[in-house]
């Protein structure tokens, strides 16, 4: 899963029973959305172990629209929401979906937030979906569940992308969770926030800190025999990014899933390892803003725009 989460403040990451969960500074107690993105690991999977996964933290900005997923024919969008009330920090309020239907023709898929945590989803051509009412043409398929709405994809594929919208409460307020529940046929070239670690090798060693100026820092925050170094190296050109990841049994919803942990300038663990500051995301998250809940145009977009018209 390729999950967007919500912590609440009090539920520090870094506590006395849980000291090795590694505590996420900046944004993570001001409750910015956190991903949790499955990654290709074959020493792990060698063993028959659980598939890990990357969490990480990215600091969004209220008001501002940034892509999670853009491939070929399949571009995602979420637009960030500051929360009200004593509690601090972004959330997504909107998510918009642009498919390449099985025809050639565009179709945008817009979820939002109703009265009583009801998702709401409206298509591009004005359509809004009610009640148990559903879309299903030429390949493309939206339908609601309750408070989840389900939407799958062909993405220039035989084998759909499925994706899901949940709405949930948090701090008394609706917020949508986004998740890729099948993302096989994300290209390795994908983009975006999320879209850019799937089905992509990382390269995993164990890392070894014994000297530098934090040295003490590091071995008070975390169990030092589970920090590793995650080597993320993109295809065609993309750029080859180096991080420091602690390794924990939990992912942000508790789940019983390995998740390193790793963070950098733009959220992460609070001590900086002065050898390795790349960025968790390519470029700065800025960079994956776009004008719209359907747009499609920032600096790493891999979508094809062969419908713009529509």
């Amino acid at each position: 899963f390729a999950d967007s989460w919500r912590v609440n403040p009090g539920e520090e990451l870094l506590g006395a029973q849980e000291p090795s969960c590694g505590y996420l500074g900046n944004d993570s107690v001001m409750d910015d959305p956190l991903f949790t993105v499955p990654i290709h690991d074959p020493r792990v999977l060698a063993q028959g172990l659980a598939a890990p996964s990357i969490c990480f933290e990215v600091h969004g900005a209220a008001g501002k629209i940034l892509n999670f997923i853009s491939d070929l024919c399949t571009s995602v969008n979420a637009a960030y929401r500051s929360l009200v009330g004593p509690t601090r920090g972004n959330f997504v309020s909107r998510l918009g979906v642009k498919a390449v239907d099985l025809s050639g023709a565009c179709v945008g898929i817009e979820v939002g937030v109703a009265s009583g945590c009801s998702p709401s989803v409206t298509l591009g051509n004005g359509t809004v979906l009610g009640g148990l009412s559903r879309y299903d043409s030429s390949g493309v398929s939206v339908r609601k569940v309750g408070s989840k709405v389900r939407v799958s994809v062909p993405n220039c594929e035989k084998t759909r992308l499925v994706m899901w919208a949940e709405c949930t409460r948090f701090a008394e307020q609706d917020v949508l969770k986004f998740s890729v529940t099948r993302g096989v046929n994300l290209r390795p070239t994908s983009h975006g926030i999320i879209g850019q670690f799937w089905n992509v090798p990382v390269n995993i060693t164990p890392f070894s800190y014994n000297a530098g100026p934090n040295r003490n820092e590091v071995a008070s925050v975390f169990d030092t025999s589970k920090l590793y170094l995650l080597t993320i190296t993109p295809p065609s050109g993309g750029q080859e990014r180096t991080l420091v990841g602690e390794l924990f049994h939990l992912t942000w919803d508790y789940s019983r899933t390995p998740c390193y942990y790793v963070g950098s300038s733009q959220g992460g663990p609070f001590v900086e390892f002065p050898d390795y500051r790349d960025p968790v995301i390519e470029g700065r998250y800025s960079h994956y803003a776009v004008s719209d809940i359907l747009g499609t145009d920032f600096v790493y977009s891999k979508f094809v725009d062969v419908c713009a018209s529509d």
